[in-house]
């Protein structure tokens, strides 16, 4: 019987959830969050260690993914809207102004997304009653936008974690730096030297380099060196 207590106890404490391949994890929620709000409560349990029964508290601090995940859990748009950041409101800007250095890094600040804000719209009001002020870059001329909508919210079923108090999706969606940070760079790196320093004969030659490497990576490149800008995610990994 002892043993039955610490195998089950263990078994609780496992982050496992069965998956289904008919439905999305968003169509998956709500029974999950059912289960989460139980262990925000607080749920009692058996303590192997201490011998007794014990409550359990267990709140949600984040959920890691990647962007198109993170926002589908936090009901925005997808990378392509013009509000595509899931913290605050800044609006997309053209690649040409910021590769001719007509934006400086102070152009970036822009309001934050609250919690009430998803909140709201979660309930079916489409409106923010005083709006909020996004800077239309580079004219860097200002107007107050009060539909949620155009703000770059949307309806994807995750809506319900705001039944959670711990969790908020604007702050416990941590940026996952390998599509964000090292790709971005990599990416802006190859496509400006590309652009700016070598002809097609010389990308020829480069592609043949790397090809000569021999790896699964290489030779299942869909595209050649030349077309670039054409790239995917896995393309320039």
């Amino acid at each position: 019987q002892r043993q039955m207590c610490i195998r089950d106890s263990q078994y609780i404490s496992q982050s496992f959830v069965c998956g289904s391949n008919r439905l999305v994890a968003t169509q998956m929620l709500p029974p999950i969050v059912d289960d989460l709000l139980k262990l925000e409560e607080g749920m009692e349990m058996f303590d192997e260690e201490h011998d007794e029964t014990v409550l359990m508290t267990s709140p949600l601090t984040f959920m890691n993914a990647d962007n198109p995940r993170h926002a589908d859990i936090a009901n925005i748009k997808q990378s392509t809207a013009n509000f595509c950041c899931r913290k605050c409101y800044w609006k997309k800007v053209s690649n040409r102004y910021i590769d001719t250095f007509q934006i400086k890094y102070k152009d970036y600040c822009a309001p934050m997304r609250l919690k009430e804000h998803h909140i709201l719209y979660s309930c079916g009001n489409k409106n923010l009653e005083h709006g909020i002020e996004v800077t239309d870059m580079p004219a860097r001329s200002t107007k107050v936008e009060k539909s949620l909508e155009n703000l770059g919210f949307r309806q994807t079923g995750a809506q319900t974690m705001l039944r959670l108090s711990s969790w908020d999706p604007c702050q416990d969606t941590p940026v996952e730096t390998l599509h964000t940070c090292m790709l971005g760079v990599i990416k802006h790196a190859l496509q400006k030297t590309a652009d700016s320093f070598f002809n097609q004969s010389q990308l020829e030659v480069i592609q043949a380099v790397y090809r000569s490497y021999h790896t699964k990576a290489f030779k299942t490149l869909t595209t050649s060196l030349t077309a670039f800008r054409s790239f995917l995610g896995r393309d320039f990994k």
